[in-house]
């Protein structure tokens, strides 16, 4: 839909750094986010900057203790990307986190998400989530602020360029999450707003992603969708106070 990218007039958090593809841009080229980035790497242990706690690449299949005990009380953005985490339960100890990226894991529909209260920022690109319904179901008891949430490279995603199997997921997703402001990228229009109090019960997603050579190809390229860059965190920026309307 074309009014999709009118409103809000704010971007993506991820929208100043990165490109259409999720790929660094070249603005983004020695930033301090990659420098912290090739800091994990190199050591193969957690950094923490300024509120950030960066796990990246890790080869965690759960978050470990000691990542609780040392910085649960303090992480305001957590980035567990390109893990290999199933469990979400520990996420619960993280009770100041604003921003979680879970990109490139392998959570799917049985995983468990926590009660996080200040959460404004979820996102699950890459992961291998079939249960559309049941996703929304536990995003909507356990983040009650998320505003951006992305889910690309799931099997609950539609195939990109099917404008049909698009707007239909876009609006049951607006339905269930009604205080979203950015899908996948994109901000939520006050036209999607509309037809999903009106339709959204009715337009649940009926068609997923079958083709297995796209399936391949989204397991096998390395870093696809790219977290949030440090200094654009969704945090620092203005936001609607929650009484505002859309």
């Amino acid at each position: 839909m074309d009014e999709a990218n009118t409103e809000p007039s704010e971007p993506w958090p991820l929208a100043a750094q990165l490109d259409p593809a999720g790929s660094a841009s070249d603005e983004g080229e020695g930033s301090e986010a990659q420098v912290v980035e090739e800091l994990v790497e190199e050591n193969r242990e957690p950094v923490f900057v300024d509120g950030r706690l960066i796990c990246v690449n890790l080869g965690y299949a759960e978050i470990p203790d000691f990542v609780l005990q040392d910085y649960a009380a303090s992480a305001v953005v957590l980035d567990l990307s390109h893990n290999s985490l199933r469990s979400l339960e520990k996420l619960e100890g993280f009770t100041v986190a604003e921003e979680l990226l879970l990109d490139d894991n392998l959570i799917d529909d049985d995983a468990i998400f926590p009660h996080l209260p200040h959460a404004h920022t979820v996102t699950l690109n890459k992961n291998r989530i079939t249960a559309l319904p049941d996703l929304l179901t536990k995003l909507a008891a356990g983040f009650e602020r998320l505003e951006y949430l992305s889910l690309l490279g799931n099997e609950v995603c539609p195939i990109e360029g099917d404008d049909d199997d698009h707007r239909r997921y876009r609006i049951y997703v607006v339905s269930k999450l009604p205080q979203l402001r950015f899908l996948d990228f994109s901000p939520v229009s006050e036209s999607e707003r509309e037809e999903a109090i009106r339709l959204g019960g009715f337009l649940e997603p009926v068609r997923f992603r079958e083709d297995p050579d796209e399936a391949n190809e989204l397991s096998t390229s390395p870093q696809s969708y790219t977290p949030l860059p440090d200094g654009v965190s969704t945090s620092e920026k203005d936001r609607r106070s929650e009484n505002a309307s859309y």
